[in-house]
């Protein structure tokens, strides 16, 4: 479903299913390998303009594998990066560039001319691998800079980012959108009756428990405080409703952990409202927070749709 979202969609990319210790290391492993791959094309250029005998691997027609660069490529293991639309045009542009590095190899072994278009070949290739690069490493530093600290799901900047695109496509009749607000029932006495250390326990808990029980699609954001944003792709209010009506039953069971051995369980109180065609954002919030007001005044650990009239 996700894919078929993707492709019939144009839903962008945007590795919002990465934790925050999995950004951290996909960072660092991303600027190791672009540091090696900085480094062989240092080493590239400097062989050939002082004739220096080539790296073996080099000649290799697999040139594009048995590189330090192409090694991180072939068993970079996370998924979520792997499936970036860059990681594909990355992977291309590499091959390129050794087939390129090889020709001039060749040509230098042959002592044949090396001419100006022939490395300025390789070096539109290599520019635009680094640029590549570049896009790919700077999205995931502002993945890691949108993650909020205690619940490790993303805050309001990038929600906002994906509420613009997703009104974009409501706009465009592509498919139905909707929203929702959660909070947690109680949470003040929570927090009187166990302490604050143990209410932000509880969060980073529940947190990490919504981030992994919505659909694939969906995605969900620290509104503040104890409250959260949902969003949900290709789901009108009804449809929001009973998906999220199946989480709120699930987080009633949900034992949640706030330290000392201690264990207690939550409910929770939701209110949806659907992204109108023409719409705007701030207003269709508004109105998930009045459904959501609708779930307290009616006595809590339920969910409330706002239709418009």
């Amino acid at each position: 479903m996700e894919t078929m979202l993707s492709e019939k969609y144009d839903v962008q990319y945007s590795m919002l299913n990465l934790g925050q210790q999995e950004l951290e290391e996909a960072v660092e492993e991303l600027s190791a390998a672009i540091e090696s791959q900085d480094q062989w094309y240092a080493d590239l250029n400097r062989a050939l303009i002082c004739r220096l005998p080539p790296n073996v691997r080099d000649l290799s027609p697999e040139a594009h594998h048995l590189c330090a660069f192409g090694a991180w490529l072939d068993v970079y293991g996370n998924d979520e990066v792997r499936g970036h639309p860059l990681f594909d045009k990355i992977s291309s542009d590499h091959r390129e560039v050794h087939a390129l590095a090889t020709r001039l190899w060749e040509k230098s072994l042959h002592a044949q001319k090396i001419t100006i278009s022939d490395y300025e070949a390789l070096y539109k290739i290599e520019k635009r691998l680094r640029h590549h690069l570049y896009q790919l490493s700077e999205e995931l530093k502002q993945k890691v800079g949108s993650l909020d600290a205690l619940t490790g799901l993303y805050t309001r900047k990038e929600m906002l980012d994906q509420l613009i695109r997703q009104q974009e496509l409501v706009n465009r009749d592509i498919y139905d959108v909707s929203i929702a607000l959660m909070d947690v029932d109680h949470f003040k006495a929570i927090n009187d009756t166990y302490g604050h250390l143990a209410g932000d326990k509880l969060l980073a808990e529940l947190g990490r428990y919504l981030g992994l029980s919505v659909r694939v699609y969906d995605s969900v954001f620290r509104y503040g405080g104890d409250e959260f944003l949902f969003l949900l792709p290709d789901a009108d209010a009804h449809e929001a409703s009973e998906i999220l009506g199946r989480l709120h039953a699930s987080i009633g069971q949900f034992e949640i952990d706030i330290g000392k051995n201690k264990t207690i369980n939550i409910t929770t109180s939701f209110g949806v409202a659907a992204l109108e065609s023409g719409g705007d954002i701030e207003k269709t919030i508004h109105s998930a927070d009045k459904a959501l007001y609708r779930s307290k005044h009616a006595g809590r650990n339920r969910v409330s749709t706002w239709h418009v009239h």
